[in-house]
């Protein structure tokens, strides 16, 4: 063998493993360039990110976590250029975003509300600068798409940088759930969707007993040091407390084996529990009824003549003895007039899990909505759909998952058949009629 060719062979070997340890040195970079940037993005400081970002897109190749969270960055630093008036360095920056997020129009489903656009609801937060994240909202029709849950996270930034706090928290959730951590880069922006979620509860609603609200602002505590958030956090706290300490509960107590009772203006409770449980028993439903008469009538009933009984048994054994229902069951309730009075009554089980979340929600939304329509009840579909829809955000979910193999694998109920239902179908069934009558009142809602 010649010997330039030994020469030549040999530089080129050299150069090959040079080319090895220089892509091996670039994708270390352009790694740690991605956990700065989540970094730097979870403390809203989009400038920074975009400086580290761009320093190495040469060597990302085509990088998707890179490209997202470049996009990111960019719509917030451009929203910051905005609002500091630095036109000619946002025309810089929007011209970058344009190439990730290519402009189209918009989709013809969305062509109405194009045309005739309502402003959001105005939640007041606080003193919490919303300003900060007002931007150039990324239309669904201009957005990359993503597949899986980076498309759900995609949107859930769409929709805060459009201030729409309630449908952020939703994907947010929604990503999160189908794979978890994938959320964690926009931990901080979750947790003011969930704390924007209570005001807009306690402000629009009024349920200030709501277990739920405790837990999101719990849960956004959990996500965040920010000091602004975590004095917000006090806020709802204090209006929460204030809220139900105005509900009066009067309390009498256990003699021998009987019950002891906890009243307020629409609710006798009887129990065998400490007052501390009955008192949040009472309480909670209470807020409840208040919550779910505006939300479902449009306005607060006069107080109930009589009072609706609540019966907190201890176990299942106290509860299936007492009621004759099945063991299984966490808890229900009975209505309907004796004579010219409408009676109700509410049976919970103590040790179910659920009940302070789901089960009591639940019931107390039968209550309320009965009586409304003269010596008729609720449709069935209706009543169910909207009584799930009262407990916690995961459990209408757990109902209507099944739809999708339920409809590959059988006929679903018709729509017809579903309204004309005047009682529970066969029990093979029930788990269909639940997932579709939660599904259809949600569409209609």
């Amino acid at each position: 063998m010649p010997r330039t060719l030994l020469l030549v062979l040999a530089l080129a070997a050299a150069v090959k493993a040079d080319d090895a340890d220089a892509r091996f040195t670039a994708r270390l970079a352009v790694q740690e360039a991605i956990r700065q940037a989540e970094d730097l993005l979870k403390r809203d400081d989009h400038q920074a990110a975009v400086a580290v970002l761009e320093k190495h897109i040469a060597h990302i190749d085509g990088n998707r976590r890179y490209l997202t969270l470049l996009r990111d960055a960019y719509a917030g630093h451009l929203a910051l250029l905005r609002k500091a008036g630095n036109e000619k360095q946002a025309a810089l920056i929007q011209a970058r975003l344009s190439i990730l997020q290519p402009a189209g129009s918009p989709p013809a489903a969305l062509a109405k509300e194009e045309e005739a656009p309502r402003p959001p609801r105005r939640v007041v937060l606080g003193k919490i600068d919303q300003k900060q994240h007002e931007g150039d909202p990324f239309a669904d029709s201009n957005r990359v798409q993503l597949p899986g849950t980076a498309g759900v996270i995609s949107r859930a930034e769409d929709a805060f940088a459009g201030r729409d706090f309630a449908a952020a928290g939703r994907l947010y959730e929604e990503a999160e759930q189908a794979e978890p951590g994938s959320a964690t880069g926009c931990k901080e922006r979750w947790a003011y969707c969930k704390l924007a979620r209570v005001a807009l509860t306690i402000n629009g609603d009024g349920i200030p007993a709501g277990e739920e609200l405790e837990r999101d602002v719990d849960d956004a505590l959990k996500m965040t040091a920010n000091p602004k958030l975590e004095a917000f956090a006090t806020q709802l706290r204090a209006k929460m407390r204030e809220a139900t300490a105005a509900i009066t509960v009067r309390h009498t107590p256990r003699e021998g084996q009987g019950w002891a009772l906890a009243e307020t203006a629409n609710f006798r409770v009887f129990h065998a529990t400490t007052e501390e449980k009955a008192t949040r028993a009472a309480r909670l439903a209470e807020a409840a009824r208040t919550a779910l008469a505006k939300k479902w009538l449009g306005e607060i009933p006069a107080n109930w003549t009589p009072r609706c009984d609540v019966y907190l048994h201890p176990t299942f054994v106290g509860y299936t003895r007492a009621t004759q229902a099945p063991a299984a069951s966490p808890g229900h309730s009975k209505f309907g007039y004796e004579g010219d009075k409408f009676v109700r009554r509410i049976d919970l089980r103590m040790d179910d899990p659920n009940i302070w979340l789901s089960t009591l929600p639940h019931e107390t939304t039968h209550v309320v909505l009965a009586g409304q329509f003269g010596k008729h009840h609720l449709p069935r579909w209706a009543d169910e759909g909207i009584a799930v829809l009262s407990e916690s955000r995961e459990r209408p979910g757990m109902h209507t998952r099944i739809l999708p193999s339920a409809r590959r694998e059988g006929p679903l109920f018709r729509v017809e058949l579903l309204m004309k239902l005047d009682d529970y179908p066969d029990a093979k069934r029930v788990p269909l009629f639940y997932a579709q009558s939660i599904s259809l009142v949600e569409f209609l809602v």
